[in-house]
């Protein structure tokens, strides 16, 4: 997935979630993808990974938090991951249309929760990003997961998946 587009400051890769994102979510275990400057404004988990532990070769556990690199195939390695570990909260841009959401994403998620307005997320410099050129959104895999956006007083929408085998099929049908 191409997300240069997505950024208005080219110059870094590296974005932090703000921590009034993740703090209403509740207690994480385990993040597997951050960095010790992103843990410092966020703690996002009781444990974390940075990309010198490297979080995908890691044994995941607990309920997980992760915002993964939007780069490609990392994005895609995190996210399959976290699919198949099926238990935490996943944000990602608003870019639901790309194979990796039909492929492994949406037969498995409980739930998608639409952000309102824009994240301005964090630089590694401390200061606050501008706009991005995409919404954002909350993946829920377990329900306890979509409980707790429900709860989180965040604003926007959500989407609460029906039976993930009825939706896998309809999926093909279509």
């Amino acid at each position: 997935m191409n997300t240069d587009f997505e950024v208005s400051d080219k110059t870094t890769v590296e974005w932090y979630t703000p921590p009034e994102i993740i703090r209403p979510l509740g207690e994480f275990d385990l993040d597997p993808c951050t960095s010790d400057i992103a843990y410092s404004f966020n703690k996002s988990a009781k444990t974390y990974f940075t990309k010198k532990d490297d979080g995908l070769s890691k044994e995941w556990f607990g309920r997980v938090w992760l915002n993964p690199p939007y780069i490609q195939p990392t994005i895609t390695q995190f996210m399959e991951k976290m699919a198949l570990h099926n238990n935490g909260i996943a944000l990602l841009y608003n870019r639901s249309d790309n194979q990796m959401f039909h492929s492994f994403i949406f037969p498995v998620i409980d739930s998608i929760f639409f952000i309102k307005g824009r994240i301005r997320f964090y630089r590694p410099d401390g200061k606050r990003g501008e706009q991005p050129g995409a919404g954002s959104i909350l993946i829920a895999f377990g329900k306890n997961n979509t409980e707790a956006i429900e709860q989180s007083g965040i604003v926007g929408h959500m989407f609460k998946s029906i039976n993930k085998k009825v939706a896998l099929q309809t999926s093909i049908i279509f």
